[in-house]
């Protein structure tokens, strides 16, 4: 609860003044349970009552030195003005509905220790009544908004769409698998690509950006890769590929979880892609691997939601084995088999065995191993290094629900 009151302290000194305004109109000092930090609102709403239009620093001048360090410690760690700003309606609801239930319970424990009056459980009544009025109101938008057509994303391939019912839906978090040269950041960028008109952030962490528009090229121009890699194709062909994708934001300068999430809220696209969860980092400091990668996922999940858009995470796998990998062959999987809605593994049979003859270099097997929407499935597909494409191929396995490729050959880039 602690961390909530933080929060709620730190939005009412991040966002603009109509937010600010609505905070303390619905917030009292009364609702804290932690008796430092109300004293602290206190003051808040007192400045704010007294210099309503004033900016942030009017606010912590109303507070102690030791107040404003503590405030300021948390806000550094918690939250940004752009996510403060996104994020303040659903705080402002879960700080409420917290000091609801506590005060229900204390109302209950109360009238247990007494002989209530008729008028004791009418107020109770109303105060259960106030706590269930925002799932009301959620049902009611539910209702209001059942015959909307349901938007979702289109991967560009026909066969994992129809799988997908259709595309990603809107706010999911998808996470794409693959040991090393197998495909996936090519996999993510004929998704990324496919639709011009869709807003695409892709966060490169390993590569250049001028590593993947080389992609991009190569595969709108229909080109040798290794040509559109030395820049050996007609410049005004690449310009005009590239102009095609006005939408299309390519970062290779963010690795960092919070500024990629500052990001997302600040820009809202239809699509993120990130490559790849593995290297991404934080300001926070965690034990091991899997407890970075598990923070990293519930950010990039609450950022989907919140945003309305679909986010793909690149992952890798774990080394061990060759065979066609599942969910739990995710490298520090917890988070990000608890996290993904959507789990779509690649796998190549010819990336673990060059040297047989019988194995088909393109051959790749593309396994959605978690829909939380439908059917998982596994498709097969070629993948195309020269053209850095995947194609599908014709044969389609679905099964019940269950709970990348680089270049065939060294380049030299």
């Amino acid at each position: 609860m602690q961390e909530l009151e933080y929060k709620i302290i730190g939005t009412a000194l991040l966002v603009e003044q109509k937010q600010r305004d609505l905070i303390f109109r619905e917030v009292s000092a009364s609702y804290f349970e932690d008796t430092a930090l109300a004293a602290i609102f206190r003051k808040l709403s007192a400045a704010y009552k007294a210099y309503p239009n004033a900016d942030s620093t009017a606010y912590f001048s109303a507070l102690s030195e030791d107040e404003r360090r503590n405030v300021l410690m948390m806000m550094d760690k918690m939250i940004s003005p752009a996510i403060a700003a996104e994020q303040m309606n659903d705080t402002l609801r879960a700080f409420c509905e917290d000091y609801q239930k506590r005060s229900l319970k204390s109302s209950v424990a109360d009238l247990a220790l007494g002989e209530p009056t008729a008028a004791d459980i009418r107020k109770l009544a109303d105060e259960a009544e106030s706590l269930t009025k925002s799932r009301a109101d959620s049902a009611a938008k539910y209702i209001a908004e059942y015959n909307e057509p349901i938007e979702v994303i289109k991967t560009g391939f026909p066969s994992l769409d129809s799988l997908l019912n259709g595309g990603f839906m809107r706010g999911t978090l998808t996470t794409i698998g693959a040991r090393p040269s197998t495909g996936k950041t090519t996999y993510a960028i004929n998704i990324a690509t496919h639709s011009p008109a869709q807003k695409v952030l892709f966060i490169s962490v390993e590569m250049s950006a001028r590593m993947i528009y080389d992609r991009i090229v190569a595969d709108k121009a229909d080109v040798d890769y290794k040509k559109s890699g030395l820049h050996l194709i007609d410049f005004d062909k690449a310009r005009q590929i590239v102009e095609g994708y006005p939408n299309l934001t390519i970062v290779d300068d963010m690795s960092g979880i919070e500024d990629i999430e500052q990001f997302i809220y600040t820009e809202r696209p239809d699509v993120v892609v990130i490559d790849f969860i593995q290297i991404v980092t934080s300001v926070n400091r965690f034990t091991d691997n899997r407890q970075r990668i598990d923070y990293i996922s519930q950010r990039l999940k609450s950022a989907a939601k919140k945003t309305n858009c679909c986010i793909i995470s690149l992952s890798q796998i774990t080394r061990g084995g060759k065979d066609c990998p599942t969910m739990s062959d995710l490298k520090e999987s917890g988070g990000l088999e608890q996290d993904s809605d959507y789990i779509i593994l690649l796998y190549r049979e010819y990336v673990n065995d060059k040297s047989n003859a019988a194995v088909k270099p393109e051959a790749t097997i593309v396994t959605l191993d978690k829909n939380k929407f439908g059917k998982a499935g596994e498709l097969h597909m070629d993948f195309i290094g020269s053209r850095q494409r995947f194609i599908e191929a014709d044969d389609v396995i679905t099964r019940p629900v269950q709970s990348e490729v680089e270049p065939d050959e060294d380049l030299p880039f």
